[in-house]
């Protein structure tokens, strides 16, 4: 496991706290995480990608700290090898290709 900052540049450890990404709980409290996630997806209208930053408190809870609508980018997944939307990447493929061209 590992991460990558914005230049593409590998860290195998988080560059302040030296916390090994390999390490089960590199990311503290994911399902929670991926709960304040989900929750907040819920109320996102009329958009199809939205990009959610999120922080752990000094109280270790999770806090959305803001909502992305646009300037989004790929360029994380692509790092890692994986695909942008998952498990849904062939719907959206789908879907771009029954949309007339511009």
């Amino acid at each position: 496991a590992f991460a990558v900052d914005k230049y593409g540049v590998k860290f195998l450890k988080h560059p302040d706290t030296g916390k090994d990404f390999a390490e089960r709980e590199a990311i503290p409290m994911l399902d929670e995480l991926r709960d304040l996630a989900r929750r907040a997806a819920r109320d996102i209208y009329l958009t199809r990608l939205a990009s959610l930053d999120a922080c752990l408190d000094a109280g270790g809870r999770w806090r959305l700290i803001e909502i992305n609508l646009f300037s989004q980018t790929i360029r994380f997944s692509q790092y890692v090898g994986r695909p942008f939307f998952g498990r849904f990447t062939q719907e959206v493929i789908d879907y771009c290709r029954q949309q007339p061209s511009r």
